[in-house]
């Protein structure tokens, strides 16, 4: 069956350049980050298959208008069989039809509504990818945080890459040369099974565990912020001196989610004191 031919198939030459060729050079100048070259290149692939959902969907809703006008227009001219002319309409219109109809089904891959739906969700995973890939570009940040915003922009790419399939079949991966503690990082940023964030006390048999949040205009700031948030609350409920909440406690896992609308970031992190550093009640 012929098909229209996806953005995967005709930007692969492309990709492969974008993500083999330029990271390798990257590496060889020390320019930039290879990781940031391969999520950018994935993400300009995927803008370009969402702008291409949304002229899809336009096509193919004004081909199914047509349908229905012409449908109606048969209907019409069928009360007008006397004139000479118009079973010839109708015939021709008929033809039409058929064939916007045959065209439609074999050379669209889904309906209008998917493709728009598509395309809306995939603006949405850019917009939420570019802000961590700006964010991990700033100049006075730390590696762990640069770490952190290019693993969330991969898990935004990956979230593309799922709706993309469901539009047009598997897209080129961004984890081509990726190392596997790159992946295995990858991997850590999906969504949870469980959402611990929601919760203030996490207290196990062996430790005491808090949640912390934070918010602010950069990763830095909101992962500051959370941070302290938990130890003030540790220091607080187990008085403790805030010095030995700062050398006995640790942090055991860690969120972050980017609001979208403020472009301010919030972060969440679990900091765990063994009882046995805790004063006894």
């Amino acid at each position: 069956m012929p098909r229209l031919p996806s953005h995967a198939a005709r930007l692969s030459p492309a990709l492969v350049f974008l993500l083999g060729v330029l990271p390798s050079l990257a590496l060889a100048t020390g320019s930039a980050d290879p990781r940031l070259i391969q999520i950018q290149a994935q993400l300009d692939l995927l803008e370009q298959a969402a702008r291409h959902w949304e002229h899809l969907s336009t096509i193919e809703f004004t081909l199914g208008m047509l349908v229905a006008v012409m449908g109606a227009s048969v209907a019409v001219f069928q009360r007008f069989d006397k004139l000479s002319w118009s079973p010839y309409v109708v015939a021709a219109m008929g033809i039409l039809i058929s064939a916007i109809t045959f065209t439609t089904k074999e050379y669209f891959e889904v309906d209008h509504k998917t493709y728009r739906r598509s395309a809306k969700e995939a603006q949405h995973e850019i917009f939420t990818a570019r802000e961590y890939l700006k964010s991990a570009q700033l100049p006075d940040i730390d590696n762990e945080s640069r770490d952190e915003l290019l693993v969330l922009a991969a898990a935004s790419v990956s979230k593309l890459n799922a709706i993309a399939e469901k539009v047009e079949g598997p897209m080129p991966s961004t984890h081509a040369n990726l190392p596997s503690s790159w992946m295995d990082a990858h991997a850590q940023a999906l969504p949870p099974a469980q959402d611990w964030t929601v919760a203030k006390r996490l207290d196990t048999p062996t430790a005491y565990v808090f949640v912390g949040s934070g918010k602010g205009a950069t990763l830095m700031v909101a992962k500051a912020a959370a941070l302290n948030d938990a130890r003030q609350a540790m220091a607080t409920s187990l008085r403790m001196p805030a010095a030995d909440v700062e050398r006995f406690s640790k942090v055991v896992d860690s969120r972050v989610r980017l609001d979208a609308r403020t472009r301010t970031y919030q972060y969440f992190v679990r900091l765990e004191l063994n009882r046995a550093f805790a004063p006894r009640r």
